[in-house]
């Protein structure tokens, strides 16, 4: 598991200090509640079953998607777009994380299907939208950028039908009574900001995007237009694939644009509702660097995975449009095609721009394991994460220069402290200067013992990696790099004694989670 569904798992693995957690978090607490209630149902502390939970919705969610093509056109194509989203590369890689994706995934769709389902007839309407979008904004505070792109379409989806605008109105007041015990919180949550991302905060113009950064933001436009259709586990330079792919986009937009009719109209208002929030995200994630911590972190796909239905909804309306019987089946077969290549991907782990699955976890655990003489202590350069002596802690910085400045002189000459530094390469701005500043000091401080790499990066990928980031992609996806603390001057007892009194500082982060510092079953 990846550290980010391993703080999930600290949020609701003890239910005394759940709430405290949850509140100490950035996010909402809806995923991690009903997780706390999957565990405590079902008691799946296993990889597969801490996952089930989200896969489950993954389910729920394809289910959605079948309904909400019946709506808006007939049975025939709502199977049909099941079926585009069951293949979906995207989508498969982020419903089996223990994270709230799919959930987030589930609301959207969910809200989607009450908007397009209004009859005159049905008065509790606008009250359903406003559950499906409270359950929303309880998921992710980003949803409240697709509960904007509701009232956006509202008045094209129903022109003529003012008192449909007024129920749905009505029924956001659900959100205002709903959220307004967790809303102070929220302030909290505000208030402390991101640690994770502090480092990387920097001024931004308000309200305005310099011309520099026009070209930022048509590049991210189309990134993440093309991420959320085809999928990021592709490779943008498979011009075999990916050609056709973008070809098959580009026609199908044509097709969706030039055709009339009652069941066009609403898939076209379904892709503007897509378009329209990836645009007001991309705009903002410039404009408000300052809010977002940096540039690009509101544009993280996981953020804004409920883009990637609707848009591929919209798309394969477009081909399944096409008049001609045999052109039409023959388009949509090469989009599965191109789909069902990157989900072959995803399983073959060679995957573009997400490398968390490729990077051998069970082997770097293996060969710490293997070579940890005497007192071991473990640390990431992403995450407030430490191992130490089996067991899995978290100090209460981001980073873990706090926790190595405190035992730089800490050791003991027969039986030396070995400390294991693990960086997993990303291209967040945050956690590369982390890492910089990390390195820098270990290599300064304490005696390199090995430096081995892991999982090599794709060599045109390193191009185009070095391209976006604005610096030299390593070699590898993973480093462990070992270094021996051999200055003692309170000795192993003493070693104990400085941890303990480290993790005295904050008592809640104390928990030891067994179930996975004890396991070799760790992905």
């Amino acid at each position: 598991m990846w550290t980010d569904e391993v703080l999930s798992q600290t949020k609701f693995a003890h239910i005394d200090d759940n709430i405290k957690q949850i509140a100490r978090d950035v996010h909402p607490p809806m995923y991690f509640i009903l997780s706390w209630w999957w565990i405590a149902l079902t008691n799946p502390l296993t990889e597969a079953g801490l996952r089930a939970f989200s896969a489950l919705f993954a389910v729920f969610n394809v289910v959605l998607v079948v309904i909400l093509g019946r709506y808006l056109v007939h049975r025939t194509f709502g199977l049909l777009a099941g079926l585009v989203i069951t293949l979906s590369p995207f989508l498969l890689q982020y419903s089996r994380m223990h994270r709230y994706y799919s959930l987030m995934v589930f609301w959207v769709i969910l809200a989607l299907v009450f908007l397009f389902s209004q009859s005159k007839k049905n008065y509790w309407w606008g009250i359903r939208c406003g559950l499906a979008n409270l359950g929303l904004i309880y998921t992710n505070y980003l949803g409240a950028i697709f509960i904007l792109g509701q009232a956006v379409i509202l008045p094209f989806t129903y022109p003529k039908e003012r008192r449909i605008w007024v129920k749905w109105l009505l029924g956001q007041l659900v959100i205002v009574v709903g959220f307004l015990p967790w809303l102070f919180v929220m302030a909290h949550q505000a208030a402390r900001g991101n640690i994770a991302y502090e480092l990387t905060k920097e001024p931004a113009p308000f309200f305005v995007i310099a011309i520099a950064k026009l070209k930022a933001v048509v590049y991210k436009f189309m990134y993440a237009g093309y991420v959320f259709i085809i999928g990021e586990t592709t490779f943008p330079w498979m011009w075999v694939i990916t050609i056709p792919a973008i070809l098959l986009v580009i026609i199908s937009v044509v097709f969706l644009l030039r055709r009339h009719g009652p069941p066009a109209r609403p898939m076209r208002i379904l892709l503007g509702y897509g378009l329209s929030i990836l645009i007001i995200v991309v705009v903002l994630s410039e404009a408000y660097a300052k809010v977002f911590s940096f540039q690009s972190f509101a544009l993280l796909p996981s953020r804004l995975l409920p883009l990637s239905p609707i848009l591929l909804v919209a798309v394969v309306y477009g081909l399944y449009r096409i008049s001609n019987p045999i052109a039409k089946t023959v388009l949509i077969v090469l989009f599965l095609v191109t789909e069902a290549y990157g989900t072959w991907h995803y399983f073959a782990q060679d995957q573009y721009l997400n490398p968390k699955y490729i990077v051998p976890w069970r082997k770097s655990v293996e060969y710490i394991i293997d070579r940890s003489p005497g007192v071991s202590l473990s640390c990431t350069d992403e995450s407030s994460f430490f191992y130490y002596n089996n067991r899995l802690n978290g100090p209460p910085a981001y980073g873990v220069m706090d926790l190595l400045q405190g035992i730089r002189h800490v050791g003991d000459p027969e039986k030396p402290l070995t400390l294991w530094i693990i960086s997993r390469y990303r291209g967040d701005p945050g956690i590369r200067l982390a890492y910089h500043e990390l390195d820098a000091f270990c290599r300064e401080t304490f005696a390199i013992m090995s430096d081995t790499a892991f999982a090599p990066i794709n060599p045109k990928l390193r191009q185009f990696l070095s391209k976006i980031t604005g610096e030299p992609a390593p070699s590898n996806i993973l480093s462990i790099t070992q270094y021996s603390v051999p200055l003692s001057q309170i000795g192993i007892d003493g070693i104990e004694q400085a941890m303990n009194d480290f993790l005295n500082k904050e008592p809640s982060r104390k928990r030891i989670l067994g179930w996975i510092s004890n396991s070799k079953n760790v992905d």
